[in-house]
């Protein structure tokens, strides 16, 4: 195979609670025993965290397809259906076929997950199919780790949140907000956890719809500060038009971040996520 000289990474802010010292690389290291099937005959599970320098772990995801002997096979010079018993394929139980394998690397300290999207064979592992998978690999990891929620949010590419309230007529808002790490903020977002805690809430969904589509919706402060927590924490969704008149409609979980790195040295993949995790602005 020819490689390319491109690798592309996305990545996710994972938040559980409770969120006692270690949890994130724990979650991880119980994750690594489930295997998902995410999409179609495609299966996913990941590797141990091992810690590569302080409050930075990097692992592997693994995916590959799965043959389901149950269903046909077809012979491809005849176009005649078979038995896959009778295809003369012998594939062990274990065995899984077109193996890809892409790296992940943990920030501890504010639990930003860090996942190659494209590797140097040009195979991708988009950051929204990233997002279904730590999810729900996550979910099922809970009852062991005795944690009571986690989720994944993707990490939209800078300005996201600005073009949303910076539309020409914006006449619709959706904030989705889920309830995030009470470390992670500033005095102001704080209050937001604040807020949530208080009423013993865990998501709150704020729905702003315009009187009038021509004037547009005029958000107040508050609700922006709750927009800038959900960005990280959940969702925004804006819908409006543009100064041409044109339609718009922007979701900060459907624009991610990505990051792209030219390999033109002898530093490695491995090497390469780990230093993009470190340097990575939240």
């Amino acid at each position: 195979m020819v490689a390319t000289n491109r690798v592309i990474f996305g990545a996710l802010n994972i938040v559980a609670h409770p969120h006692p010292k270690g949890i994130y690389p724990k979650l991880l290291e119980v994750a690594s025993k489930y295997t998902v099937n995410f999409r179609g005959v495609e299966f996913a599970t990941i590797s141990k965290p091992r810690i590569v320098e302080d409050g930075i772990y990097v692992g592997v995801i693994y995916v590959w397809t799965e043959v389901n002997k149950d269903e046909p096979a077809i012979d491809k010079l005849k176009l005649e259906e078979i038995d896959f018993d009778d295809s003369g394929v012998k594939i062990p139980d274990n065995i899984g076929l077109n193996l890809k394998t892409f790296y992940y690397a943990l920030r501890e300290k504010d639990h930003l997950l860090v996942v190659e999207t494209k590797n140097e064979l040009k195979k991708t592992f988009s950051v929204k199919t990233a997002h279904k998978f730590f999810e729900n690999i996550f979910t099922r990891s809970m009852e062991t780790l005795d944690i009571k929620e986690v989720y994944a949010t993707i990490i939209p590419a800078e300005g996201t949140l600005k073009s949303i309230f910076n539309m020409y007529s914006l006449y619709k808002v959706v904030i989705d907000l889920k309830r995030p790490n009470p470390d992670d903020h500033n005095a102001a977002q704080r209050r937001v956890l604040r807020n949530l805690e208080s009423q013993n809430a865990a998501r709150q969904t704020i729905a702003l719809v315009a009187a009038s589509r021509q004037e547009g919706l005029d958000l107040n402060e508050d609700n922006k500060l709750i927009a800038s927590v959900a960005e990280y924490s959940g969702n925004v969704v804006g819908e409006g038009r543009g100064i041409e008149g044109e339609k718009l409609k922007i979701s900060t979980n459907k624009i991610p971040k990505l990051v792209e790195e030219v390999l033109e040295d002898e530093i490695g993949v491995r090497a390469r996520i780990v230093n993009v995790c470190k340097r990575w602005l939240l």
